[in-house]
């Protein structure tokens, strides 16, 4: 999942055509940008973990993709030197990761989310329009979602979605809410 070109930071081929300032304007740009649309999303999952959405599967499919985005740029901020702006970057990647997760758990209050035993495909092919491929993708992300939990099972930045959703997922666990 991580070598998606979606996760790479930099472009060898423009790189050495521009100059560390153009490339730390751009990242500043980007990050405003990203900051704009990030309070959009979040806007909108708001109101969908209000109620239980129709497509539950959809909004908490897209939620999680999102928290393992966050994931991913928090670890790439671990990686460098420490300096008060890559921690205060670090630390919203974190809170975002961490928010999203909450998110996610929050979609699946009142039943098992796609990580648990108990949750079963043939009752939620009409969120995928029993279109097989797109049933075929999700089935090979939930793979994914397994091995990924397995090889992260111990790292100290997913204990919030260890106690939220993969505690779940090994003890067969529905939601939160209405057991």
């Amino acid at each position: 999942m991580n070598n998606s070109p979606l996760f790479e930071m930099s472009d060898p081929s423009i790189d050495p055509m521009l100059s560390p300032i153009a490339r730390g304007q751009l990242r500043s740009i980007a990050a405003r940008a990203m900051e704009e649309t990030e309070n959009e999303i979040l806007k909108f999952f708001d109101e969908a973990i209000k109620k239980p959405p129709e497509d539950v599967v959809i909004v908490g499919l897209c939620l999680w993709r999102l928290a393992l985005l966050y994931r991913t740029m928090m670890k790439r901020y671990k990686l460098i030197l420490y300096d008060a702006c890559i921690d205060r970057r670090r630390e919203r990647q974190k809170v975002m990761y961490e928010a999203m997760t909450t998110g996610y758990s929050l979609v699946y209050r009142r039943s098992a989310p796609p990580c648990s035993p108990a949750w079963r495909m043939e009752d939620h092919l009409h969120f995928f329009g029993d279109n097989a491929d797109l049933v075929d993708t999700f089935l090979q992300l939930q793979v994914a979602d397994k091995k990924f939990y397995e090889e992260n099972i111990n790292d100290d930045d997913d204990f919030h979605a260890r106690k939220l959703l993969w505690e779940r997922m090994v003890k067969g666990g529905r939601g939160m809410k209405g057991r």
